[in-house]
């Protein structure tokens, strides 16, 4: 049996997701919606972390598109969250080198952190 502990910034990113998905939620089908756009701001880190600008503006544009308020909010704090992660690890990395805090890792781990919760969310099924 092996323990594996992981990154800082997925654990950090995983509760926001969950608190952002959860909270406010009106039934499985808001809770869907704000996962389906969990998972794009995901998208959005992981094109980050690879150098990816046309995905992220592709992805960007398609979250700025939404009405839903609930949606809106989760989006926008999980971008700040995940900006400030990404900040502070550059911040860190020019500070002390040896650290080796690159933004993609942190990129990385907040886009896995995202998605690992999000991806639990099961599409809502029709009512008969």
């Amino acid at each position: 049996m092996s323990l594996t502990i992981k990154p800082f910034e997925q654990i950090i990113v995983e509760g926001a997701t969950l608190a952002g998905i959860n909270i406010g939620a009106t039934g499985p089908a808001d809770k869907y919606a704000r996962a389906q756009a969990a998972l794009k701001v995901a998208s959005i880190a992981t094109a980050l972390a690879t150098g990816d600008v046309a995905a992220v503006e592709a992805a960007a544009e398609a979250l700025i598109k939404t009405s839903d308020p609930g949606v809106a909010k989760l989006v926008l704090d999980l971008s700040a969250l995940g900006n400030t992660l990404i900040q502070g690890a550059m911040v860190m990395n020019a500070a002390v080198p040896l650290l080796s805090a690159g933004a993609e890792l942190v990129a990385t781990n907040v886009a896995a952190g995202i998605t690992a919760v999000a991806s639990q969310y099961p599409a809502p099924t029709a009512a008969a």
